[in-house]
């Protein structure tokens, strides 16, 4: 494997992340570097939503063959900038935001990788050079 710096996925617990982990496995393998899996979950939560959450990354680890790092923090956005500027991402992957939420954007202007939002059907690219909630369709 070449010295690229890995290729990062930021998921939640929902099946649904398996199109996240698939587009970050597709453009690890071309960079040739390691896929890092990470989900932030909630330091404190209900025993059973505790459970059906860990089902649900266990599902997606074994059908994507990939390990999930779990950072559990009641504060996910900074979690995750703080974990990616401990590896240095060569590419951040995350999902899809609802309509309200500015999740990406902050992401962006907190970390120097490009940001790629996987949506159901496209998927939109932050380049690492524009601090601007500018996207533009890859």
């Amino acid at each position: 494997m070449k010295k690229t710096n890995p290729v990062m996925a930021c998921i939640t617990a929902q099946e649904s992340c398996e199109r996240i982990i698939d587009k970050a496995k597709e453009l690890a393998s071309h960079l040739d570097t390691i896929l890092e899996v990470v989900t932030v979950q909630p330091k404190r939560m209900e025993a059973t939503q505790r459970a059906k959450e860990m089902k649900s990354l266990e599902y997606l680890s074994k059908k994507t063959n990939c390990s999930i790092t779990v950072i559990y923090s009641e504060h996910p956005l900074d979690s995750l900038a703080s974990h990616a500027a401990s590896m240095d991402p060569a590419h951040i992957f995350v999902g899809q935001q609802s309509e309200e939420s500015a999740f990406v954007g902050k992401l962006s202007s907190l970390c120097d990788s490009p940001i790629s939002m996987v949506t159901c059907d496209t998927v939109f690219t932050i380049p690492s050079s524009c601090k601007l909630a500018t996207l533009r369709i890859v």
